[in-house]
């Protein structure tokens, strides 16, 4: 009988070691658990607040629009998917400078300038296809990266660009400012340099002086350059001839 108990006692001791075992085990567990989701939420908050800081990396504070960083980023992507087109998939660029900024700037202070900025980069927001990037270029200036855009259909675009600007004049909380712009393209890739995307942006941002030089509140550029090579002076005359006076050649100018 004595050793009955005993044997009872003993199983009723480790029935009750067990017990505690299992709590321990599942006290443990729900803890592994809690650490476990408060880890995947500090993850996901961390994952949150730096993809929060590469996207303020990308963007241009004033304007809301992608900045240099960016285009440096997406670049070869974008070169790639043109590379080898035929006119049908290519890469235009356009780059729009601020007619008369400065005067803006003098004449009604930075900060009605600034707001210019800022609803001149809504109205281009607005006008862009999907999938088209604007990006402030730098100070008063725009770049326009149209994607798989026909480079026939270059010249209509700048047109779209140029109206969407000069259209109204713009409302800031000081005042109405009629604002026009100058805007040069150019198309990727190039015969006389096919994997050269920077003698296309050279080849744009002449065209763009060239429209500010000559008119204003216009558009030029080159959907294709049959006697010019990176290296040979944007400046030459007989370039900026062509470019202003003539649609052959690719080239096509338009005045307001």
């Amino acid at each position: 009988r004595d050793d009955l108990r005993l044997t009872v006692q003993r199983a009723v001791e480790a029935y009750q070691m067990q017990c505690m075992i299992d709590a321990h085990m599942q006290a443990l567990e729900r803890e592994v658990q809690a650490r476990t989701e408060e880890l995947a939420e500090r993850n996901r908050q961390l994952e949150a607040a730096l993809h929060e800081l590469e996207h303020a990396a990308r963007t241009d504070p004033l304007t809301g629009l992608k900045n240099r960083r960016y285009f440096d980023d997406s670049i070869d992507a974008d070169l790639a998917l043109a590379a080898g087109s035929t006119g049908e998939r290519d890469l235009c660029f356009f780059l729009i400078d601020v007619d008369h900024f400065k005067r803006i700037n003098d004449t009604h202070g930075h900060t009605v300038g600034d707001q210019v900025l800022a609803e001149i980069a809504g109205r281009l927001r607005v006008a862009i296809r999907p999938g088209d990037v604007a990006l402030r270029w730098g100070g008063e200036e725009f770049l326009i990266m149209a994607r798989c855009l026909p480079r026939a259909a270059a010249p209509a675009y700048a047109e779209m660009l140029r109206h969407c600007i000069a259209v109204a004049p713009l409302q800031t909380a000081a005042t109405t400012i009629a604002v026009t712009a100058s805007i040069g393209f150019a198309a990727f890739p190039l015969r006389a340099a096919p994997t050269d995307w920077s003698a296309v942006l050279a080849l744009a941002d002449f065209a763009m002086y060239a429209s500010k030089r000559h008119s204003r509140d216009a558009w030029a550029g080159f959907c294709e350059v049959e006697d010019w090579a990176p290296g040979l002076a944007l400046q030459d005359t007989r370039i900026e001839r062509q470019l202003l006076t003539s649609w052959q050649g690719g080239v096509h100018v338009a005045r307001a």
